[in-house]
């Protein structure tokens, strides 16, 4: 089983600390968590002190000050429920693969992210339909490639089919 712990120190290297570009539809961002999808949190677990968990500060309004708010450890957190657990990373047993696909979902979505790995599997395995969350038909064939490939390293890199996607999404912000 794939290991938060060591795919998170990668998510961060990717993500970047604070930045406020207008240009960004996510908003403000910190360590990759927008304000946009903070603000999706609202109502959902309790972090500490009882507030929403897209109030990091705790001050009952989700704003920018609780981007600016956020540290390593509570992102971190956030992460973890939010993406990691959500789409059961931790379910792959490559940890390569899962880092990869982690921080993929967190650039451009779990579903795109999701649905690349799907893709990757068709060709080398048992066919299986493109679905989000991984589940019971993603799980078993991602396996049986894995185990097919042992020892050497499994061939899911999935940068071609993620570059039109890439493209298409940056397509969509203003011009700087």
């Amino acid at each position: 089983m794939a290991n938060f712990d060591i795919a998170m120190p990668k998510a961060f290297a990717l993500e970047g600390g604070y930045s406020d570009d207008p240009n960004d539809p996510g908003g403000a961002t910190n360590f990759g968590i927008s304000l946009r999808w903070l603000v999706t949190l609202k109502g959902f677990d309790k972090l500490k002190g009882g507030h929403d968990e897209g109030d990091i500060n705790g001050d009952g309004v989700i704003d920018i000050k609780d981007v600016k708010a956020l540290d390593r450890q509570t992102a971190a957190a956030l992460y973890k429920a939010g993406w990691w657990d959500k789409y059961r990373y931790g379910d792959i047993t490559d940890q390569n693969i899962a880092t990869k696909v982690f921080c993929t979902a967190l650039n451009m979505g779990a579903g795109p992210a999701n649905r690349l790995l799907q893709q990757s599997l068709i060709a080398p395995g048992p066919p299986i339909e493109a679905a989000v969350p991984l589940g019971l038909a993603t799980m078993p064939a991602l396996r049986h490639v894995i185990a097919q490939a042992a020892p050497a390293p499994v061939p899911f890199a999935p940068r071609p089919p993620q570059a039109p996607l890439s493209r298409s999404l940056a397509s969509r912000l203003p011009p700087t």
